[in-house]
Order: C-alpha cells, then sequence, then structure tokens
C-alpha cells in the first residue's frame, strides 16, 4: 500500500470492489484507495505501511470478518483514532448494532445499483475527506 493512500477498502467480493473502483471513476471523486480482500490482508497492510485516513470495510468475509476487524482496529494504539465506516449488505438491527458496539464510525447498507455506489463514492468523499478535513 503507497503511503499517499487515503481509503482503504476492505472487500473480499470481486464484483464489489470492480464496482466501487468503478463508481470512484465515473463520479469523479479525488479518491487515492487501495483494496485489502480480506481483514487478514488489511491487518498485514496496516502494519507495514503508513495508515489510510479512513478505512471501508465489509462484514461478512472469510477469516476474522469485519466486526473482528473493527475491535481490532480500536484497540489497537496506532489505529483507533482511524475513522472506519462498515459498507455491507446487511441491514439487519443486530448487525447495525454491533457494529456501532465496536466503535465504528457509520454504517452504510450497500446500494443495489451502479448510481447508488456512484452516490456512495460521492458521499465518502464530501463527508469524510472534505467536510471532516481529513488530509490526505
Amino acid at each position: 500500500m503507497s503511503a499517499n493512500v487515503c481509503v482503504l477498502f476492505v472487500e473480499d467480493n470481486k464484483l464489489d470492489r470492480y464496482l466501487i473502483g468503478h463508481a470512484i471513476a465515473e463520479s469523479g471523486v479525488n479518491i487515492r484507495y487501495h483494496f485489502a480482500h480480506h481483514a487478514e490482508q488489511a491487518i498485514e497492510m496496516l502494519d507495514s505501511s503508513n495508515p489510510p485516513r479512513l478505512i471501508v470495510t465489509d462484514l461478512r468475509m472469510p477469516g476474522i470478518g469485519g466486526l473482528e476487524l473493527i475491535s481490532h482496529l480500536k484497540t489497537d494504539e496506532k489505529f483507533r483514532t482511524i475513522p472506519v465506516v462498515v459498507f455491507s449488505t446487511s441491514a439487519d438491527s443486530l448487525d447495525i448494532q454491533d457494529a456501532y458496539d465496536r466503535s465504528a464510525n457509520s454504517y452504510v447498507v450497500k446500494p443495489d445499483n451502479m448510481d447508488g455506489y456512484k452516490q456512495f463514492a460521492t458521499r465518502l468523499e464530501d463527508y469524510w475527506l472534505k467536510e471532516n478535513r481529513m488530509p490526505c
């Protein structure tokens, strides 16, 4: 992961990685990003490079999964201040509550079309990287 990555997306699904990347390109947002294909890879990347300004993670992944990743990040001195956005297909209230109980900073249900992904990319940039004044 390069030192200038702003957003680390943790996503195991190849189609979702494609949709996220395509939405970022098509919506014209200025987000430097990288993908980790699972939580363990994300932890390895974080341990071996400069941390990103924001982490966007799926919940359901092989291995430790998104909820456990959040717990790991929020209890590690080096990473606990990095905002974590959950981006999941689950709209289950128990998943949402569990994510916030583990100190997720936001929870977004994945859209079902490309316009929704573009809107997510735009809002990600507008709020987390502009309005929230997170330097990249």
